[in-house]
């Protein structure tokens, strides 16, 4: 199924006034994209695991400043649909929605927003409208203070048959499908060289 590309990042720029702080393009190490086993925090190194997403942190300014997201920055959803499990995440929580777009196995499309601080008006079962605003980004220095505050993004083709409690170790179940976020967000980027 070929899905319409998301606004996801407009809608995160224009909910947190970034257009009128000069923004240009986001910016990322190769660690921060999907399947990196590269740490892009800290000392750098290995991860345990392959990255299950992208994280979103840094931007340029128009005057080529590298900029970074804060604990205040307001985050949108991809796509319209249910909130169906909030669960804690080392740096955070974790918002899974997912959403009524279906592939031809019958697989439904979810995206999973990590480290963040969800709305009070937000819990499993809440629906949300496209660009409405689900989180905010923790502050990952309270728990790891190597690590900036960041947006981990998520997006997989969830099978039928899957469990229902969905959590970061049952993504990694038989039949899901991780999606490269950038292929379906219209997005600017460039990348720094690997730490």
């Amino acid at each position: 199924m070929e899905l319409k590309k998301s606004l996801f990042l407009d809608y995160l720029l224009e909910a947190n006034g970034l257009h009128d702080l000069q923004f240009d393009q986001w910016v990322f190490y190769p660690g921060m994209l999907l399947n990196s086993t590269h740490r892009w925090w800290g000392d750098g190194g290995e991860r345990s695991r392959p990255h299950e997403g992208i994280d979103i942190c840094f931007y340029r300014d128009r005057a080529g400043n590298l900029q970074r997201l804060g604990t205040s920055t307001r985050i949108p959803v991809m796509y319209a649909g249910e909130v169906v499990q909030i669960v804690d995440d080392y740096l955070g929580r974790s918002i899974f929605v997912g959403h009524e777009l279906r592939d031809g196995d019958g697989n439904r499309l979810h995206t999973v927003y990590g480290h963040t601080d969800e709305q009070q008006s937000v819990r499993t079962g809440s629906v949300i409208g496209n660009r409405e605003i689900i989180a905010t980004v923790s502050d990952a220095s309270k728990k790891n203070r190597a690590m900036p505050p960041h947006l981990h993004l998520t997006v997989a083709w969830i099978p039928p048959y899957h469990p229902a409690q969905l959590s970061w170790k049952t993504l990694q179940a038989s039949g899901t499908i991780l999606v490269d976020p950038l292929m379906l967000i219209e997005c600017t980027y460039s990348l720094l060289p690997e730490r």
